[in-house]
Parts: structure tokens; C-alpha cells; sequence
């Protein structure tokens, strides 16, 4: 990326110097912000492929049940479980 600003900067020395100093002014000024941009880009670029694939072979393994349905059923169990539990020991009470 910083590699097309700068040559983008030189190109405008052809037209004129003004554009060129500005150019080359705000590739320095704008460099730290362009690289962690591209930084969380990549980030989120990645954490979107991790879990992309996560989440397929997730779906393959549970025959098409999805992360959130797997993680909904075992809290639905132990709701039941736990339903189950409290009617047996009311009557005790």
C-alpha cells in the first residue's frame, strides 16, 4: 500500500512539485494510520476464515447442526436436567 502512495506522490512530481510535497506529506502523515488499518483488516480477514472453516467443520461433524444449535442443546439439557432434579426432590421437602 505504501508502496502505491509513494509512487503515486512521484508520478505528481511530473505535474507539478506542489502535488508532489503534498503527496509525499501525506503518505508520512498518514502511514501509521494505513498500516493499522491494514492491520486490523487482516485481522478480521482472518478471524473470519478461522471460523468460517470453524463453523464448517463443525456442520460436518454434527450432521448439520450449526455451533450455536449444538451450544443450544446442552443448555437445554442442562435445563432439563436440572427440571428433572428439583421435581424429584420437591415431594422430599
Amino acid at each position: 500500500m505504501t508502496f502505491f502512495f509513494y509512487h503515486y506522490a512521484r508520478a505528481c512530481c511530473y505535474y507539478s512539485p506542489f502535488l508532489f510535497v503534498l503527496g509525499t506529506a501525506l503518505l508520512h502523515a498518514l502511514s501509521p494510520f494505513l498500516l493499522f488499518a491494514f492491520l486490523l483488516f487482516s485481522l478480521l480477514f482472518f478471524f473470519f476464515l478461522f471460523f468460517s472453516f470453524f463453523f464448517f467443520c463443525d456442520s460436518v461433524y454434527y450432521s448439520n447442526l450449526s455451533f450455536f444449535s449444538l451450544v443450544w442443546s446442552k443448555i437445554n439439557i442442562k435445563h432439563t436436567v436440572k427440571k428433572s432434579i428439583s421435581r424429584v426432590t420437591l415431594p422430599i421437602r
